[in-house]
């Protein structure tokens, strides 16, 4: 079994990345992503060339992160 890449800053991450690194990456289950991309609630995309699976792209990921932040500072 190969070891997974560490990943230290937001320059190491791929310009487009599948939902499982997504999910990884923030922490929350795979299923749980792809029900929220499907529910338009995660800015994830399928590809009609790579078997259906989903992707986001670095920057997308960047600005949902950051839309969140802002709700809970505003919240607080």
């Amino acid at each position: 079994m190969q070891k997974a890449k560490q990943i230290y800053s937001y320059d190491e991450l791929p310009v487009i990345m599948d939902i499982t690194l997504a999910a990884l990456l923030l922490g929350y289950d795979e299923e749980y992503l792809t029900k929220m991309a499907r529910q338009k609630k995660f800015p994830a995309f399928q590809p009609f060339d790579k078997g259906g699976g989903w992707r986001i792209h670095k920057e997308d990921l960047l600005s949902w992160l950051q839309e969140k932040r802002e709700k809970v500072k505003n919240i607080a």
